[in-house]
């Protein structure tokens, strides 16, 4: 995204079109033998390879990456519902209610540990704001 958004859609397109190549390769070496493990695997690895490359651009571009700080605070919170997460086991459509209560936890937990500023939630409230006027016409 901010690659695109720094007026160079076609890197970001390059990118795509190689990670979906490597992407396709370590699927067919990876499947056979492992089935959906190695699909998970092969994609995740790909991920990560894709997370390198725009980050190593961005930070030539832009000579910055990521607030360590911010990215530790997101970090902890991730953890935190993750392992809320291992301890319940639902299906069906309380799964979703389930997914609800967590990305509400996350939030709080931003929220909590001053991740997440009255700033942040004034931008967010403009968002969801213009999204609601632009469907009500």
């Amino acid at each position: 995204t901010i690659i695109s958004a720094s007026g160079k859609p076609t890197v970001s397109f390059s990118f795509v079109f190689a990670l979906v190549f490597i992407d396709i390769i370590l699927n067919r070496i990876w499947v056979p033998e492992y089935g959906l493990k190695g699909a998970a695997i092969a994609t995740t690895f790909t991920m990560g390879i894709g997370l390198v490359l725009a980050s190593v651009y961005v930070y030539r571009k832009f000579k910055t990456l990521v607030d360590y700080e911010s990215f530790l605070k997101v970090i902890f919170a991730s953890l935190v519902v993750y392992m809320i997460s291992c301890k319940i086991s639902i299906s069906g459509v309380l799964l979703l209610f389930e997914y609800i209560v967590l990305f509400g936890l996350y939030f709080l937990i931003l929220i909590g540990i001053k991740e997440l500023k009255k700033d942040d939630l004034k931008v967010l409230e403009q968002i969801l704001l213009f999204d609601i006027k632009y469907f009500k016409g």
